[in-house]
């Protein structure tokens, strides 16, 4: 066994031990947070974890298989009571999220920039679907080693871009507990649950993507009648998959257009969300299609704060007047990472 082996093992031996016995979960951040502190992870590499793959007799149970969270998600430790995975990121950011299982994360190489925030629900649209209020209230620049501890539902809101090519982030972590619901926010105060049928969801979209590609032509017309009968939670899951998997230049410049025509006036709301997700997604393909990395740091607060007066106030409210000089050097670390 090498060293990063031995490390995982060390790492889910001591929380497994910390859990023991014990019928309740409910104090696991806590327990994840202190592990990660007591056994500080060593930085490496995406090659080197490949290594440790290679030479690997067998894999954990990859109970992550489906989760969509992570390029990819690997397990490298599992228990019936916790899980300990690696996450790859390529330049991109993750929606804004609560959580439906608790634990602690660190970062093993590249960084992130997190964006905390606080939801103020003020309706409920149907089941699962919420209109509300979405405040900042923090955003942090996090390099390897600084440990964060997740709580569970709406305790922990936040967002995460992850700079470099890959970021790597280790993550201790419960299952998910179904009786918690996890929920999506945008900025546009719309915010959806994201565990709630979620399989159900996927499928329809796979099946509207294949209509795509046998029959071109019957794919709006399609699309259209089955979003005419959907839900509210299933109009705005379908087509956000939709967004993630066509590819771009169908999803804006032929289904969105197409799917704001027939039903802004009846569903502005999740449509709202919708092309929130499509300019993100715009941000990030446009970067990662240049070259260097220096520019990662600027793509991620824009899309995080597309308003320049909120963006500069969430940095001084962060940072206070230091806020312009640390830019400089967030893109200096981001630009040259084997270099700290």
């Amino acid at each position: 066994m090498n060293a990063i082996g031995e490390y995982w093992n060390a790492l889910g031996q001591w929380v497994d031990t910390a859990v023991s016995g014990r019928e309740s979960m409910e104090d696991f951040p806590g327990v994840a947070t202190q592990a990660l502190r007591e056994l500080p992870a060593p930085r490496m590499t995406a090659a080197e974890i490949a290594q440790w793959m290679i030479a690997a007799v067998r894999l954990p149970e990859q109970v992550n298989f489906y989760s969509g969270f992570g390029e990819p998600p690997l397990v490298i430790y599992s228990t019936p009571k916790f899980y300990i995975e690696v996450l790859f990121w390529f330049p991109s950011s993750t929606a804004i999220h609560g959580h439906a299982f608790t634990g602690a994360f660190v970062v093993l190489d590249g960084y992130s920039i997190e964006t905390r925030y606080v939801y103020h629900p003020e309706r409920e649209l149907e089941d699962g679907v919420q209109q509300g209020r979405l405040e900042p209230r923090e955003l942090e620049f996090i390099g390897p080693g600084k440990v964060c501890t997740i709580l569970g539902a709406a305790g922990y809101v936040h967002a995460v871009a992850h700079l470099g090519n890959p970021s790597l982030t280790l993550v201790v972590r419960t299952y998910g507990d179904r009786a918690r619901r996890q929920y999506r926010y945008h900025r546009c105060g719309f915010a959806a649950c994201s565990n709630l049928n979620k399989h159900q969801i996927p499928r329809q979209a796979a099946v509207l993507a294949s209509v795509l590609r046998a029959a071109p032509g019957d794919f709006l017309p399609t699309l259209n009648r089955f979003l005419a009968g959907a839900s509210a939670h299933a109009f705005y899951g379908v087509l956000e998959t939709l967004m993630r998997t066509l590819p771009h230049e169908v999803s804006l410049g032929q289904v969105l257009p197409a799917v704001e025509a027939r039903f802004g006036a009846t569903h502005g709301e999740p449509l709202a969300a919708i092309w929130e997700i499509s300019r993100s997604r715009s941000l990030w393909a446009g970067l990662r299609s240049m070259p260097g990395s220096r520019g990662q740091v600027d793509v991620a607060l824009a899309e995080s704060f597309p308003d320049p007066v909120e963006r500069e106030a969430i940095l001084r409210q962060s940072y206070g007047d230091n806020a312009s000089q640390l830019l400089g050097k967030w893109r200096d670390f981001v630009s040259a990472p084997a270099a700290i």
